[in-house]
């Protein structure tokens, strides 16, 4: 079983010179580095003629932080902090954001909801992929 927080982390990233497979017969996240292919070749070779049957793909969700700070600020009840929130995101703004939420004291409320959402996304990717998951 591949570890939640891991699936989460690699849909989280945002580094376009790894690539992540998921191995389904050794059942591990597989990382492949552009910088070292010369010496992954012949994994990388593995897992392009496999046809999908020992490995999945595990792309990183485009926007998946942004999708967060949207699901946090619609989780707020009416008030100044969420009035707070909607102007930084409609700002564009993820320094604003962290900002907002230094500023009024939620800072770890919004950590652990970042991270709940994060996992959530990498559960429905498992369920999708039919990859077993752990704690």
């Amino acid at each position: 079983m591949v570890k939640l927080s891991d699936v989460a982390k690699v849909l989280d990233s945002s580094n376009s010179t790894v690539r992540f497979y998921y191995d389904r017969k050794d059942d591990e996240v597989v990382c492949i580095i552009d910088a070292f292919l010369p010496a992954q070749r012949s994994i990388l070779n593995r897992i392009e003629s496999d046809n999908g049957s020992k490995y999945v793909v595990v792309n990183p969700v485009e926007n998946i932080g942004f999708a967060a700070m949207q699901a946090f600020e619609a989780a707020q009840p009416e008030g100044d902090l969420k009035t707070r929130l909607s102007e930084a995101i409609s700002a564009g703004g993820i320094r604003r954001f962290r900002n907002v939420v230094e500023d009024t004291g939620v800072l770890q409320e919004w950590k652990t909801f970042r991270q709940e959402f994060l996992e959530s996304e990498a559960r429905k990717w498992c369920e999708v992929h039919g990859v077993p998951v752990t704690e």
